[in-house]
C-alpha cells in the first residue's frame, strides 16, 4: 500500500490546511519504465474510486488500479520551483 515520508505528510498537511475538505487524487499514467504517478486536489471521490487514509491525509485512486498502489512511497523533494511530490515505485521499472 502507498507509504509516505514525513516530509511528504508536512507538505499536504499544510496544502490541505489551505483546501479544507479537499482530496488527494493520485493519477496513474502508464509507461515503459513502469507507471507514472501525479497528484492534484480534488472535492469528492467518485463512485469509482477507492479512499484511503495515510497518516490523516486522504487520498483516492481509481479502484480497478488499486494493484498499482502496492510498494509505493510518496515524498516531497525540493526543487528549483519549490516542493513537489515524488512518487516512488518500490518494485522499480522494466527498463
Amino acid at each position: 500500500m502507498l507509504q509516505m515520508t514525513a516530509a511528504a505528510q508536512r507538505f499536504l498537511q499544510a496544502v490541505l490546511a489551505q483546501e479544507p475538505g479537499s482530496l488527494i487524487r493520485i493519477h496513474i499514467a502508464p509507461g515503459c519504465s513502469g507507471p507514472r504517478y501525479f497528484a492534484v486536489l480534488e472535492e469528492s471521490a467518485s463512485a469509482h474510486d477507492t479512499r484511503i487514509d495515510v497518516e490523516g491525509i486522504p487520498f483516492v485512486y481509481p479502484s480497478n488500479l488499486a494493484y498499482l498502489m502496492e510498494d509505493l512511497v510518496l515524498d516531497c523533494e525540493e526543487s528549483w520551483e519549490g516542493p513537489e511530490l515524488v512518487f516512488r515505485s518500490l518494485r522499480g521499472g522494466c527498463c
